[in-house]
């Protein structure tokens, strides 16, 4: 499993997790990353989004916003098009 950022306008600058087949690991992966890069901030909103219409992208992406024990927010998106709700060949 691995995790970049890519140039490809479909991701829309967001983190694509690749080497994941499953919805279940995916979600597993997102979390671990999150702990990984922002240890202490807490997830204060999560929610999932789709390409902008018309693009002629087909991508599903798993957003979230992280705060800080000081109350600092950041935003994480994931792109996830590859696993997303995918439930069989789970680990």
């Amino acid at each position: 499993m691995t995790f970049e950022k890519t140039d490809d306008p479909c991701a829309q600058g967001a983190i694509v997790i690749r080497g994941i087949t499953c919805d279940r690991d995916g979600v597993k992966a997102e979390y671990r990353w999150l702990s990984e890069h922002y240890p202490g901030y807490a997830v204060v909103h999560n929610g999932l989004e789709t390409s902008i219409a018309g693009s002629g992208c087909r991508s599903v992406f798993d957003s979230f916003t992280l705060e800080s024990p000081a109350g600092e927010q950041v935003g994480i998106t994931f792109e996830i098009s590859s696993f997303y709700a995918k439930y069989e060949n789970c680990s």
